[in-house]
């Protein structure tokens, strides 16, 4: 992996006023897979072989990752806003 980042505390409590669950909970800001879904994609793409009963590679073995985290937790931070969205694709880019 190249890069880990979070965007979770731009939208974090406070933020939305129409949401009141967001100020009740709080949540993980750090770039850390908390479902395993990410890990999951990360895997697909560029898992290392590894031979146990059964053999698992990814796509494009040992390629460099990045790990743009834009959602919180369910029910706390799950929607980012645009500006959250524009900020990760523009580090993402700056990143290469």
């Amino acid at each position: 992996m190249i890069v880990a980042r979070s965007y979770v505390r731009q939208i974090a409590a406070g933020t939305s006023p129409s949401d009141p669950a967001a100020d009740s909970r709080p949540d993980d800001y750090s770039p850390r897979d908390r479902w395993g879904h990410g890990t999951a994609i990360a895997s697909a793409a560029a898992g290392v072989s590894n031979a146990g009963s059964v053999t698992i590679n990814g796509m494009a073995p040992k390629a460099y990752l990045g790990n743009y985290k834009i959602y919180g937790s369910p029910e706390v931070n799950e929607s980012p806003s645009e500006d959250v969205l524009i900020q990760a694709l523009e580090d993402a880019v700056s990143d290469g």
